[in-house]
């Protein structure tokens, strides 16, 4: 005796169909709004890093010529790339969005006598960000892409408003300073000492 089994396929239902849709969907869209959420973070992330090898940079200038270089530029506010200045990529000028980082500095043109010629010093507390002061500052607008910061004031310290998503990171040289004028005052007394031997 030969046996036939009958088999029943079921299937889905339209409505378990669309059930399956319906999560899927909701599924994508957190995925997509956490896609760009990484992606606004790792680009945060990727602007602060450039910011603080400038800054970083700024300080071994400052170091090396006791000044930090000029802004590039028509208005002199991008960051001075250049291989007299900081010696770096191009990709260095612009955050993680594309846009050119803003950068200040401010020197302060005195004239010695004698022989009367002008010395050009930086001002190492011409800016103050957050209520420290600092000698320069870059400022990036961010993941909105609007430049909310602003640097105001007519004379030092000039004051930088930080407001919206913009980045800011001050640029201190006060350590710095301090280590060159206690190697220059080295330099004074070994002089002294020096002349004292003589006489």
């Amino acid at each position: 005796m030969i046996q036939t089994f009958k088999h029943r396929l079921d299937g889905f239902t339209l409505l378990e169909i669309l059930l399956a849709l319906g999560i899927m969907g909701i599924i994508a869209v957190f995925a997509i709004a956490l896609s760009g959420s990484v992606q606004n973070a790792a680009k945060v992330g990727d602007t602060e890093r450039r910011m603080g090898e400038i800054a970083a940079k700024a300080k071994a200038f400052y170091r090396n010529s006791e000044s930090l270089p000029a802004g590039a530029g028509t208005g002199g506010d991008e960051v001075p790339v250049s291989s007299t200045d900081f010696n770096m990529e191009q990709k260095f000028r612009y955050d993680g969005w594309g846009t050119p980082l803003r950068y200040y500095r401010r020197t302060v043109s005195i004239t010695v006598t004698p022989p009367g010629t002008p010395l050009t010093i930086p001002d190492i507390d011409a800016y103050s960000v957050n209520g420290k002061a600092a000698a320069g500052v870059i400022i990036s607008n961010g993941s909105n892409q609007t430049a909310e910061s602003t640097v105001t004031g007519v004379s030092p310290p000039f004051t930088v408003n930080t407001a919206g998503d913009d980045i800011v990171v001050p640029i201190d040289v006060s350590q710095e300073a301090v280590e060159i004028a206690l190697d220059q005052l080295k330099v004074l007394q070994d002089k002294v000492k020096a002349l004292d031997a003589v006489y």
